[in-house]
């Protein structure tokens, strides 16, 4: 016994490996966070930053969170369809409706709460998967952004550099967090002899693709992880996998391009920290490795997720089980509300015998007579969410054919006013007092459609104050003023980049030269520093 009592205070010490995943999100978004900045400086603000609603007075962005942009894409896409999401603000009935009629089989993103493991990169991949599903469900009426989630969400998903990151933390789900997690779980995989190996590969793979990440737009790229019995986790190649790679145009390509190489540059950091005695330390020569340590270490867990498992459910339950069906959803109110308990306590057994005969008898055709009513109401939702869409069209074009009008009828004097002194030749035009009023109003009103304004422009936008109408003196002192704030930049079209849906289909600003270099050594800086951080881990 005393000869064993050393042997019995060793311990083989390893880290829970799916803890991984967290660690690369956290090393992913700090890597985003820096490179959104080079963008910001090149391309301007970022999605809904550019919202006057979401800025302070001075104009900036006025949420002072500490995630990266392209998270708080993935964080508000989910929280506005994911099934359990933002019950209050999100439209989340109203999305699974949407990818009825058009035929989406399943929402890809799920609610970030008790979702931990792998959460962000499952959800950058489904967001940029749905990305043209929500923005066509806004664009063609089917639900209207009522909210500043929505709205949010609409300005986001629509800005080319957040979906180019959306894309990139996609894309290393599909070849990286996703089969690794399959890899760890996997019972043909030994914590030292499987891992070792295939950790050293994967950092030298990082260390590659940081310099250039070419290799990770191609959806041929061989599988990484090697089991044991020497075959590999495959990667899910799903409709998520090609809407990854399908009709991806240039510079979303390259914006992606940038993107992996920040993120992979991270990783190798947090594999240096995390894996150190993989790398570098007493099992990263597994033939060096005692058969003592192997046999000890044969069936340890590779993971400590049955704890995270407990944690997730208490979460689950505290949230009412967002992800409960319907009829059981009904069927549990109706039992504890009409105190089904109480009353099947208190039948003879004979009475009893009978009600659940009965109930078992009964209960396909409850069922099919409840599929029916379902049924009905999802074709009672779409029937609504097409006349939503009709009504917006409708809408849309009664606006441009108002437009057209009020165009028209300033054409008929001179056109449209680009000075105070058009706004003078436009009256002199109008003979009549009331030719003069109308001629205004509509130049006013073309002006108020066209321009975005502000609280301190609108009151120049009314033709009334006080009860009492503006004369043709005050309504031509408000136009001009208008005129001069137009001019001097005060305000700004409705169809540019800050109020515009659908600039995910159109180009970003075009860079000189100097300014893509500038651009390149930016994100080469970002990446030095980062690769000088995994040294001094290591």
């Amino acid at each position: 016994m005393t000869g064993q009592r050393p042997k019995r205070c060793e311990m083989n010490h390893f880290f829970c490996n799916l803890h991984v995943l967290i660690g690369a999100a956290t090393y992913c978004d700090k890597a985003m966070k820096q490179l959104e900045e080079v963008w910001r400086e090149k391309y301007g603000k970022l999605g809904v930053e550019g919202l006057r609603e979401f800025q302070d007075k001075t104009g900036q962005y006025s949420w002072k969170h500490t995630d990266s942009a392209t998270q708080r894409l993935i964080r508000t896409v989910s929280d506005a369809v994911a099934p359990g999401g933002d019950q209050k603000s999100g439209c989340i009935g109203h999305f699974a409706t949407y990818r009825s009629m058009h035929s989406v089989s399943s929402c890809q993103v799920v609610p970030f709460r008790a979702n931990r493991f792998n959460v962000m990169f499952k959800c950058a991949a489904g967001t940029y998967y749905h990305h043209r599903h929500i923005s066509q469900m806004f664009s063609d009426g089917y639900v209207k952004a009522g909210n500043k989630l929505l709205r949010a969400v609409q300005a986001d998903v629509a800005c080319r550099p957040l979906l180019a990151g959306a894309r990139a933390l996609g894309i290393l789900h599909k070849h990286i967090t996703e089969p690794y997690w399959e890899w760890i779980e996997n019972d043909k995989l030994h914590i030292i002899e499987g891992v070792t190996p295939q950790v050293q590969q994967l950092q030298s793979l990082l260390t590659e693709w940081s310099d250039d990440a070419t290799p990770l737009l191609s959806r041929d790229i061989p599988a990484l992880f090697k089991l044991d019995d020497n075959t590999y986790v495959p990667v899910k190649k799903d409709s998520v996998f090609d809407a990854l790679y399908q009709d991806v145009d240039s510079e979303v390509q390259t914006l992606t391009k940038q993107a992996l190489e920040v993120c992979c540059s991270a990783l190798t950091v947090l594999l240096e920290r995390r894996f150190i005695d993989q790398l570098h330390g007493k099992y990263s020569i597994p033939d060096n490795v005692s058969d003592q340590t192997k046999e000890e270490t044969s069936g340890m867990p590779k993971s400590n997720k049955r704890g995270e498992n407990d944690s997730g459910y208490w979460a689950y339950v505290k949230q009412i089980k967002p992800s409960i069906g319907p009829m059981a959803a009904e069927g549990s109110v109706m039992y504890r509300c009409n105190d089904t308990a109480q009353w099947l306590d208190g039948l003879s057994d004979d009475h009893l015998n009978k009600v659940m005969r009965k109930a078992r008898t009964e209960r396909r055709n409850w069922m099919n007579r409840y599929k029916e009513r379902q049924m009905a109401t999802e074709k009672q939702k779409e029937e609504l969410m097409k006349q939503q869409a009709k009504e917006q069209e409708n809408k849309s074009k009664r606006k441009s054919d108002q437009l057209r009008e009020w165009l028209e009828k300033i054409n008929e004097h001179g056109g449209e006013c680009k000075s105070a002194e058009d706004v003078d030749v436009f009256v002199q035009n109008l003979k009549t007092k009331t030719k003069q009023l109308s001629g205004l109003k509509a130049h006013i009103n073309f002006c108020r459609e066209t321009y975005r304004f502000d609280s301190e422009i609108a009151p120049l936008m009314k033709f009334s104050r006080m009860g009492k109408q503006l004369t043709v003196e005050e309504l031509t002192s408000n136009l001009k003023l208008i005129i001069e704030t137009i001019k001097a930049g005060g305000l700004k079209p409705v169809n540019e980049k800050d109020q515009d849906v659908s600039i995910a289909s159109s180009s970003l600003p075009e860079l000189t030269e100097e300014q893509q270099e500038e651009m390149t050594d930016m994100i080469s800086r970002i990446k030095a520093n980062f690769s000088k951080e995994a040294i001094g881990a290591s």
